[in-house]
């Protein structure tokens, strides 16, 4: 059984196996949390003000699970309406394939696990905030 709050601290903290990836200017700490033939979970852990950017996928569910401080998941429809939904520890949200969606911390140790299925499908899309 996996201790997410221990990995996400650790991860934090840069002592347990993970690795540190570039998005734009930010470095981000992940660890893969467990991968299966269908399904593969990573968790992120992002400083006060840091951001995953607008993206889309095409085929996969991102599914978004709250572990440690607070972060809001932005999403997009269409039409160019958006929402914000607020990820704490314990809440779950999904963002279905073609939404166009960011994330974005709100406190210096937000950490959530994130679900992507079916693996096999995964592409990332970048959105240009203008056209979002």
């Amino acid at each position: 059984m996996t201790d997410l709050h221990k990995v996400a601290r650790e991860l934090r903290d840069a002592e347990t196996t993970g690795r540190s990836i570039q998005i734009g200017d930010q470095t981000v700490r992940i660890c893969e949390v467990f991968t299966t033939e269908f399904t593969q979970a990573v968790l992120y852990t992002l400083r006060s003000g840091q951001s995953i950017p607008r993206h889309r996928h095409t085929g996969i569910d991102d599914v978004f699970l709250g572990v440690v401080g607070q972060g809001r998941i932005r999403t997009w429809r269409a039409d160019g309406g958006a929402a914000e939904l607020v990820l704490q520890p314990g809440c779950i949200e999904a963002v279905t394939p073609g939404t166009v969606h960011e994330v974005v911390s709100d406190s210096d140790d937000f950490a959530y696990l994130l679900l992507q299925a079916p693996k096999e499908d995964y592409d990332l899309i970048p959105v240009d905030p203008s056209s979002a």
